[in-house]
């Protein structure tokens, strides 16, 4: 919300509604008593605007103009000195500036009858607060330039609360100090919350009693700005009208409280077109706000907007600043000071912090520096040194998928120690300090997934809240901290007193969520997401956590298309989403692009430790070092995270060597130590006891996994699964009926019951399972693939292929589905779509379905059609697949070649075989095949002396090779005594040629007749 405060001397009243508030009190240009201020009196101002907010999505247009030309008005109209006026622009104007220049009124020597001018423009806000001295259960602030861009600013840096404000107000008005607010209310499109944008309006009707107070515009409504001009229309037309434009109503060169109303409520009015209605009230309407002098009149507005742009520049500019910059306005100070000044100004560009604030500390010790100077070196420090936790704190807040690690935390935490020593309990920033360093060490233990510090973690944020009742961040921490320790109704308490507090935060929501998830409970948690992408579509995170509900439930293209959408909206901070994405296509069966996004996700965060451990899992079977080296990484990037200390267990367990058993089991232990609510971990251990033959440890493990979680499906299954294991079937059965009682959302209960029924020989108990699972998993790729497995198995291919067809409608790229769409194909001698679906199978996992093993199962598929004299479907079959088989498959086109051979389609097998020849990496013994069966080709062909050629190169490649194609060759040439000898040769080597029993399995029709007669002459 986009506001203006300006602090005048008058006493101002506004009411929301404008008749309401002038049938009350005056109507606009009404005649009454004129009231004047007697005596010589000072006026000190400070003046605030923030267009640039660390938080870009803040930014302002004209908020800053207006706060400098109206510090200029006041410079060149002399209303205010130069020593008496403090200008905060942009990112000088963050809350601890703010803050100390609103409570160093306090300690001025402002005397009775003096005014103050207080003006604030930037975004304003509400937080619902639980205390009920609050006025409507709101407390207003006015955001400074390093607030959240979450809405949590109770309890944090930031913001000017008009609690705070309201104190200094009334301790001036009370000294007959006059005090006057002017408020220029939300510029139209720029607020920071609609509802909070109206919601400050009545909370500043509460506030600054006894001071005038200016609202640009009335209830529901927005103030407008004007490109042309440059400045809000409510701020432009105010300083005209305070240089003399307002003087009407008598012309006397004296404006009062009508006048200025009147000309402002009239210009803004009408500029607005009729959207915007200020509202300017007092005690007295007759009250002089300014007297026109003539020097006034002189003055050239443009003149004021340019000096107002020129404060801006130098503002930025010193804004840039590290160090402690000279100050003009106060106390001269010595050589020997000046000195000092540059020893700590050296530390603060060296970023030695701890030894900038023991400098500091000296100085104040042994009173180096005047009071004003050693208050201006107070505040640069605080400010410097509370730039790493603000950003920590806003980091947390957001609650973006990849954050720093928790060192980045911890560092903070300490800084936020360190101001502390600098900071005196009564200042501001002493108590939001105090929370920082309890919030951000506790989020530190939280980051790092170090259980053992849980504990501590919740004591430090009981501290924080104790300060705070109204931290909302402080409640959500504790949300965490509950959840991680698995104590959700405690979670959800947490979490929903945040959201009470911020409805608008979206991180308590999506926390909310993951926690209903973690209990099961999925439709609650869509409906929670689904909330959140209400309130927040443009940020990337609420649909990365639906996703994951949906990858839960096996809803694959859900699951796919909502990480998608959300790597769309933020590339950069997605390296969570390739981790989920590269388990949907794991869990698909298309493992060559489960790894692509894998290695994505670590490319784009090397401290995503899942992604690790993902690829680590495929790279299990294939590359064990490449596996070790990844599960080493995650554990030194996380040494606290179980779940990464039991993936690394687990690599050891299922090593050969007893010494990796042993470190296994350590490895377990701290695991469990670290959270023992890891069911895995205990279920790991009581593998890695029972592979030792320690039967009833592993038993006692897996009990003390149910005992310690309860609520769990996993701990139960995991049991069942080791019953299973150890073909105890019934057993396994009754524990994953228990898992499935617990919740019916456990997609493995199922799965691994339907197993053991069927290794019972139970198929229709094994069926029903399946069956039950289908109201919960309707949309599950992976459910229709078991019933299709199902049929499978019972023969029924064409039930079968009907279920893996489901499975693709469910989800077009489920790669386990179109591997048994190829068995089945093939089952039912439908050839075309078998090869189809294997070329897709590969496609998607090229581990599972090799090409090797792809060519091995078409070649068995073909030796028995072979078997069955179905000679020409087995030359169909390998002819679908050649294009698909790359020639490296040796045994393959051996096979495919040979059968256009024996089929008499030498000129099919001729050209085949010449390419395969080609290959310079050849083994020998192909080598020697091809030649032989290409030689045979030759002698169809009619081209004997190829056909000799050939052979005779043959021999070459093996120590005991067939003459009995060199001899035929001989023979068709006419060259009987070639033939006669070489036939003798292999009557040595092969008497059982003659055997023509085998012959139509190795010979063509043509080289049949050919054998014939060579036998005869034998």
């Amino acid at each position: 919300m986009y506001r203006r405060f300006y602090l005048f001397t008058s006493l101002f009243f506004f009411s929301l509604s404008t008749q309401q508030l002038f049938a009350q009190q005056n109507a606009k240009g009404s005649a009454e008593e004129e009231v004047t201020v007697a005596g010589q009196k000072t006026t000190y101002a400070v003046i605030v605007g923030v267009s640039e907010y660390d938080a870009p999505r803040l930014k302002l247009n004209v908020a800053d103009k207006d706060a400098a030309l109206f510090a200029r008005f006041l410079l060149e109209t002399k209303k205010v000195n130069k020593e008496n006026l403090q200008l905060l622009l942009n990112k000088k104007a963050n809350s601890a500036a703010v803050n100390a220049a609103i409570r160093s009124l306090l300690s001025k020597k402002i005397k009775n009858g003096d005014e103050v001018i207080v003006y604030f423009s930037g975004h304003g806000d509400i937080q619902k607060s639980k205390d009920t001295a609050n006025a409507g259960g709101y407390i207003g602030y006015l955001l400074c330039s390093d607030v959240n861009i979450e809405r949590a600013y109770t309890g944090a840096q930031g913001t000017l609360s008009f609690k705070d404000l309201n104190e200094v107000v009334t301790q001036l008005s009370q000294n007959n100090i006059q005090v006057s607010i002017v408020l220029d209310a939300c510029h139209s499109g720029q607020t920071v919350n609609e509802e909070g944008a109206n919601l400050l309006s009545e909370s500043a009707l509460t506030s600054f009693r006894n001071t005038i107070r200016y609202l640009s515009c009335g209830a529901n409504q927005r103030s407008f700005e004007s490109e042309s001009i440059g400045h809000g229309y409510f701020t432009f037309y105010l300083v005209n009208g305070m240089m003399g434009a307002a003087d009407n109503s008598p012309l006397n060169n004296k404006i009062n409280v009508n006048e200025l109303n009147l000309y402002v409520y009239n210009n803004v009015y009408q500029e607005s077109k009729e959207l915007q209605e200020p509202n300017i009230g007092a005690s007295a309407g007759g009250k002089i706000v300014m007297t026109v002098s003539p020097e006034m009149k002189l003055i050239a507005f443009d003149s004021l907007r340019e000096n107002a742009m020129k404060e801006i520049k130098e503002s930025n500019n010193a804004a840039k600043s590290i160090t402690i910059e000279p100050n003009p306005t106060l106390t001269t100070l010595s050589a020997s000071q000046q000195e000092q000044l540059s020893k700590l100004n050296a530390l603060l560009k060296k970023q030695v912090h701890k030894e900038a604030v023991a400098l500091y500390a000296s100085f104040v010790k042994q009173q180096l520096f005047p009071a004003d100077w050693l208050r201006f070196i107070k505040l640069k420090l605080v400010q410097q040194l509370s730039i790493d936790p603000q950003q920590a704190v806003n980091t947390v807040l957001l609650g973006n998928n990849s954050q720093p690690p928790a060192a980045y935390f911890k560092a903070a935490a300490e800084k936020s120690s360190l101001l502390l020593s600098v900071l005196d309990t009564a200042d501001y920033e002493h108590k939001i300090y105090y929370i920082y360093a309890r919030y951000l060490e506790a989020y530190s233990y939280l980051r790092g997934k170090n259980y053992k510090m849980y504990p501590v973690a919740k004591r430090l944020l009981h501290e924080a809240l104790v300060a705070e009742p109204d931290a909302a961040f402080v409640l959500h921490g504790l949300g965490l901290v509950a959840e991680y320790q698995d104590d959700f109704p405690l979670a959800e308490k947490y979490y929903r007193q945040a959201i009470e507090l911020i409805p608008t935060w979206t991180y308590p929501r999506s926390s909310l969520g993951n926690a209903l998830r973690s209990q099961n409970r999925y439709t609650e948690a869509i409906k929670v997401f689904q909330e959140v992408i209400k309130l927040a579509p443009a940020f990337s995170w609420p649909y990365n956590n639906l996703a994951n509900v949906y990858l839960d439930l096996k809803r694959y293209k859900e699951a796919e298309r909502l990480y998608n959408y959300s790597v769309q909206i933020d590339s950069v901070d997605a390296a969570t989403e390739y981790s989920n994405l590269g388990l949907v296509f794991k869990d698909r069966g298309n493992i060559k692009k489960a790894e692509t996004f894998f290695i994505k996700a670590i490319n784009a965060d090397s401290n995503m430790v899942y992604a690790y451990h993902h690829l680590a899992e495929l790279y299990k079977t294939i590359n064990a070092k490449q596996t070790n080296t990844l599960l080493t990484l995650s554990v030194k990037r996380e040494p606290y995270f179980a779940e990464g200390l039991t993936e690394l267990a687990d690599y050891y367990r299922e090593g050969p060597l007893p010494e990796e058993w042993k470190l296994a089991d350590s490895l377990y232990d701290a695991a469990i130590s670290n959270n023992p609510y890891n069911t895995w971990a205990y279920a790991g251990k009581a593998w890695g006891k029972a592979q030792m033959k320690d039967t009833a440890a592993a038993i006692r493990l897996f009990k003390e996994a149910i005992r310690v979680n309860p609520d769990k499906p996993t701990a139960y299954g995991y049991y069942g699964r080791y019953f299973q294991l150890t073909k105890n079937y019934k057993q396994s059965i009754e524990w994953y009926k228990k898992s499935l009682a617990v919740s019916p959302w456990y997609w493995y209960g199922y799965e691994w019951m339907h197993e053991s029924w069927m290794k019972l020989n139970k198929p229709d108990s094994a069926l029903a399972v399946l069956q039950q699972a289908l109201p919960y998993f309707d949309e599950n790729p992976d459910l229709y693939n078991l019933l299709g497995n199902y049929y499978y198995a019972k023969g029924n291919f064409t039930a079968a292929a009907a279920e893996y067809a489901k499975a693709l409608t469910a989800d077009s790229s489920y790669a386990n589905a179109y591997g048994n769409l190829a068995y089945t194909s093939l089952e039912i001698n439908d050839f075309k779509n078998a090869v189809l679906y294997f070329k897709k199978a590969n496609a998607n996992d090229p581990l599972l379905f090799s090409i090797k093993d792809i060519s091995l199962v078409l070649i068995d598929k073909a030796d028995n059609l072979l078997l069955e004299q179905k000679q020409s479907d087995a030359l169909t079959l390998l002819s679908f697949a050649a294009g698909f088989i790359p020639a490296t498959q040796h045994d393959f086109y051996f096979k495919a070649t040979g059968l256009y051979y024996l089929n008499g389609e030498y000129k099919k097998a001729v050209p085949l075989l010449e390419q395969l020849l080609n290959q310079q990496e050849l083994p020998v013994a192909y080598r020697y095949r091809f030649l032989q069966l290409l030689g045979w080709c030759k002698l169809d062909e009619g081209n004997f002396t190829e056909a000799a050629r050939l052979f005779e190169a043959s021999f070459a490649h093996s120590t005991n090779p067939s003459y009995l194609g060199l001899a035929a060759a001989m023979y068709a040439a006419n060259e009987k005594q070639k033939a006669a000898a070489w036939l003798q040769k292999e009557n040595q080597n092969n008497p059982n040629w003659q055997n023509e029993a085998g012959w139509t399995k190795l010979y063509s029709k043509t080289g049949i007749r050919l054998l014939q007669q060579l036998k005869q002459t034998n």
